[in-house]
């Protein structure tokens, strides 16, 4: 399924956060917007934003990229993306109909909580699995326990401290590299970050290399790339 690429992610903005594509209406919500959309979806591109984001897969398989890691997904996968830390979900064995609900997400701001954690102990707790997720953590063995979750902290006030509670204690691991979330670098670098990640993926087996939907990028971005680094045959 070819969906539109560009060779460095997209800013997404809040003014195009739009109920018709799947978030909550402005003004139903308060520090925690809650986001629900199938596949294919506008949304599906590769992009970062100032949130922190918990993202949850129901439906589906495919490959997932976050930073410079590139892995695979099926149902269950839960990871948490910090803020300007690029991501994107693309699913491999959709047919032409789609599916209605693929992604369960929730976004919340940084400097909100750190202001409530200098007034409520507890939650300064929260911050160092925060400080981790600025470069990507992926959870594990939770899949049952997040969806109900998640669809618990739709109805709720307290959104955040349910959201914490059931991703702190569990398993998890980064799964990005150090420095790759977008304020850091220049367009130059994520050119080289793009080829460089792309090359290891093929050569550990986890994507093709002719495989057009494997890449955040597209095949003429990567071969320009490739010749800016000093690759290209002399």
């Amino acid at each position: 399924m070819n969906l539109k690429r560009s060779r460095t992610p997209e800013l997404e903005h809040d003014f195009v956060r739009d109920a018709t594509l799947g978030y909550e209406p402005e003004g139903s919500y308060g520090y925690v917007r809650c986001l629900e959309h199938g596949f294919p979806n506008p949304l599906v591109r590769w992009h970062y934003h100032e949130e922190y984001e918990l993202h949850l897969i129901v439906q589906t398989h495919g490959k997932v990229f976050v930073g410079d890691y590139i892995g695979h997904f099926e149902p269950g996968h839960l990871v948490l993306t910090g803020p300007r830390l690029p991501h994107n979900w693309i699913s491999s064995d959709v047919g032409p109909e789609g599916v209605a609900q693929r992604d369960v997400v929730l976004q919340f701001s940084d400097e909100p909580l750190r202001r409530a954690a200098e007034l409520v102990p507890e939650l300064r707790d929260v911050l160092p699995l925060l400080e981790r997720a600025r470069l990507g953590i992926e959870f594990f063995g939770m899949t049952d326990r997040a969806r109900l979750t998640l669809d618990r902290i739709k109805h709720l006030h307290h959104r955040i401290a349910v959201a914490i509670a059931t991703v702190k204690r569990v398993a998890c691991r980064r799964i990005s590299g150090q420095g790759f979330q977008c304020d850091d670098m220049c367009r130059s670098e994520i050119g080289d970050m793009n080829v460089i990640t792309h090359t290891r993926a093929v050569f550990s087996g986890i994507i093709s290399a002719v495989d057009p939907d494997a890449v955040p990028f597209t095949k003429s971005c990567f071969d320009r790339d490739f010749n800016q680094m000093g690759c290209a045959d002399r």
